[in-house]
């Protein structure tokens, strides 16, 4: 599946995992596998650990 990058996000970063971010969701630039993960995620009970070296939590998603 491809995927067209807004000229606004292009050349910035995931501020989780540093790849190619695809836009802002969850108020934060992120890839879409990031967002996937926090969309999965966010609203389950049980307590994930950010495998990120904690950023998950500084960037408050």
């Amino acid at each position: 599946m491809s995927y067209i990058i807004s000229p606004a996000f292009k050349g910035l970063s995931c501020q989780v995992c540093g790849q190619q971010s695809h836009g802002r969701r969850f108020d934060v630039l992120c890839c879409l596998p990031c967002a996937a993960f926090f969309r999965r995620y966010n609203g389950l009970k049980t307590k994930r650990r950010c495998q990120r070296e904690n950023k998950c939590e500084k960037l408050g998603i």
